[in-house]
């Protein structure tokens, strides 16, 4: 991972921790902000997806299958007054196919902006992914979703997320150039917000 990114990540982070502390000291000062409750602050979700498809034949050769595929993407992000949102993420992914599984996991940095109540679009650039022998993999994930409070604090919801991945690197494969990879799933969210 190169120093600026590192720097960038660093940055978004120490934001993302005091950008609450800096609001409510801010408000103490007598400043003011336009911020209505249940809507800005730190946003913590998980996005949760998994699908399953299986086949039965007789006879069974080439006809039968079972795969299944879990995701979870884990986002830590800041919502400001204006309904700008900026943070983090981390993805993993399990497949497997007739028995043989793989697994992944990638880390990503993004921007995003709250549509109105409830919906909120959010892209993220993702790097450093690995998926079973391909490793270096760099690409985009946008993800469209509408949560609705549970509680003050906890959402719940639901959405889309398109993805796409290239991986730059796989030894076990000879004079390996590239591999990319494109997909949209139906996700579940849960959310957690700290004003």
């Amino acid at each position: 991972m190169s120093m600026k990114v590192q720097k960038a990540l660093l940055f978004v982070v120490v934001y993302l921790l005091f950008a609450p502390l800096w609001a409510q000291e801010g408000a103490r000062s007598g400043k003011t902000y336009t911020r209505s409750y249940g809507s800005t602050g730190t946003l913590f979700d998980v996005g949760i997806y998994y699908g399953q498809s299986e086949s039965d034949a007789e006879p069974a050769a080439a006809n039968e299958w079972r795969n299944t595929t879990s995701i979870y993407d884990v986002k830590l992000g800041y919502i400001t007054s204006d309904g700008f949102y900026f943070g983090l993420l981390y993805s993993t992914r399990s497949d497997n196919q007739l028995g043989n599984s793989a697994s992944g996991n990638s880390l990503g940095a993004g921007l995003g902006l709250k549509l109105g109540r409830g919906f909120l679009l959010r892209a993220f650039y993702k790097f450093g992914e690995t998926y079973a022998d391909y490793s270096d993999g760099s690409g985009y994930q946008a993800d469209l979703s509408y949560m609705v409070n549970l509680t003050s604090r906890f959402y719940l919801g639901m959405g889309f997320s398109a993805r796409e991945t290239r991986f730059k690197k796989n030894d076990t494969i000879v004079n390996f150039a590239n591999w990319s990879r494109k997909e949209t799933y139906p996700v579940l969210s849960l959310g957690f917000l700290i004003n």
